[in-house]
């Protein structure tokens, strides 16, 4: 059974997106689309497992090509596989101290891979874009509770190489 806590509440997406695009221009190191999805899906994921919270609100979909944020999405279309040069929404937005943690701590950790080596971590081998790709049928909806299911086992690995 899944955790209310981990099907509802957090920010709106785009206020999410907006952090790691100014977080890019604020570097003079714009950041693409497919950027921008794969730094949200790993403070996503992250935030599940360590806080058992969602960092946003809205469902991921396995697209053919990855998991994705379709307002995002639908957001950032106009930029094709250009860097952004400009946030999506204007207002401005507080997040609590361990989500900025993890917000700067993803940006720092993931953004220098580029789009392509981030799409592929997102399509591993048993992770939850791969699981909810192959069913035939049904909701291409990738859930919360597989999301963090998938990065516990991400931490447990990264604790076990560091001894």
């Amino acid at each position: 059974m899944i955790n209310d806590t981990i099907s509802f509440g957090g920010h709106d997406p785009c206020q999410i997106a907006n952090e790691f695009i100014q977080m890019g221009i604020d570097r003079e190191e714009p950041i693409t689309p497919l950027e921008v999805q794969k730094l949200i899906y790993f403070a996503h994921g992250w935030t599940l497992a360590n806080h058992n919270r969602p960092l946003h609100h809205d469902e991921w979909e396995a697209w053919p090509y990855g998991p994705v944020l379709s307002v995002v999405y639908h957001r950032l279309s106009y930029y094709r596989g250009d860097p952004v040069d400009d946030i999506i929404l204007a207002h401005d937005m507080r997040f609590e101290d361990y989500e900025r943690r993890i917000i700067d701590d993803v940006y720092d950790g993931y953004r220098h891979m580029g789009g392509v080596r981030l799409s592929r971590l997102t399509h591993v081998k048993g992770g939850p874009w791969d699981q909810v790709k192959k069913k035939r049928w049904g909701s291409r909806i990738i859930p919360n509770e597989t999301i963090r299911k998938y990065f516990i086992r991400v931490s447990r690995k990264i604790e076990a190489m560091n001894g």
